[in-house]
């Protein structure tokens, strides 16, 4: 991780670029490169930007979302390193590689779908690992390719996870990576990637389709439709992309965030190394 790095523009056309981020802070390069995005659909209807040499850029709901405010859709995708095995195979080859699709509404929260192609992201399984708890079945499979729910497994590199949906999620975790890594030249997660993220980033500018407040009012009324929708046993309602984040995000805003022990202590300590008392 390098400090004060200058993110350079590697080529650009009026609707696209290429960024290299000269390892700098993943989330510092992603802003950038999803304001540059904007900028270009404000006046091409589509931004279109890729990212190299870029460290992890965190949460990826982050970045489509600032394209809400201009009436844009936001799309956000990356590859990473590999922890998923393909379809069928024992060996870690492709990454969780995430996609993010944000989609603004009117009076509804708007629709943002912020999914890895794995089965879980790699956090979830290691939030099971410092809890002490077991993963669910259907997670992580290990190096013979049998079924495990121990979480050290994953976290010791003798396992790996799961492709979400079986050979759909495989093939969509391979678009990602062709776009993250091939496209901008950042290199596929099983043969030349190095480590952070192989990111593309690209804003819609709604109006140059239909109008800004008659799409937000159709997107409400699916919303509504959808939500309308009678459940099935063992459900109480239905619950639609980013729903659930937006609850927990209120909550914490109210309640804290609760960490565990292991992060904590983690944290303590690296705050000592840096000078900083954070309790």
């Amino acid at each position: 991780m390098k400090f004060g790095v200058k993110v350079e523009t590697v080529r650009e056309t009026p609707s696209t670029a290429l960024l290299n981020g000269n390892w700098g802070f993943g989330q510092v390069i992603g802003v950038r490169a999803m304001e540059l995005a904007i900028k270009k659909a404000k006046d091409h209807t589509i931004g279109f930007v890729g990212v190299i040499n870029c460290n992890h850029i965190g949460m990826l709901a982050h970045y489509p979302m600032m394209a809400l405010e201009h009436d844009m859709i936001g799309v956000t995708l990356c590859n990473s390193s590999p922890e998923v095995a393909p379809y069928g195979g024992r060996m870690r080859k492709l990454g969780t590689d995430p996609i993010c699709v944000a989609i603004p509404a009117n009076r509804e929260k708007p629709i943002v779908l912020d999914m890895a192609t794995s089965v879980v992201a790699a956090g979830k399984v290691r939030a099971k690992y410092v809890k002490g708890e077991k993963t669910p079945e259907g997670w992580i499979i290990d190096n013979d390719g049998q079924p495990t729910v121990d979480p050290s497994v994953f976290m010791s590199l003798k396992g790996m996870l799961l492709p979400v949906g079986g050979y759909k999620g495989f093939g969509l975790s391979l678009v990602v990576d062709v776009l993250g890594g091939a496209l901008t030249g950042a290199g596929c997660s099983s043969t030349e990637f190095q480590r952070g993220n192989g990111v593309i980033m690209y804003a819609i500018k709604i109006e140059s389709f239909t109008p800004a407040t008659t799409f937000k009012e159709r997107v409400d009324n699916l919303i509504r439709s959808i939500k309308s929708t009678p459940t099935a046993p063992g459900y109480s309602e239905i619950l639609v992309p980013g729903e659930p984040e937006f609850r927990t995000m209120e909550e914490r805003s109210k309640k804290g965030i609760e960490v565990d022990d292991m992060t904590w202590q983690a944290l303590r300590s690296l705050g000592k190394e840096l000078g900083l008392d954070i309790g």
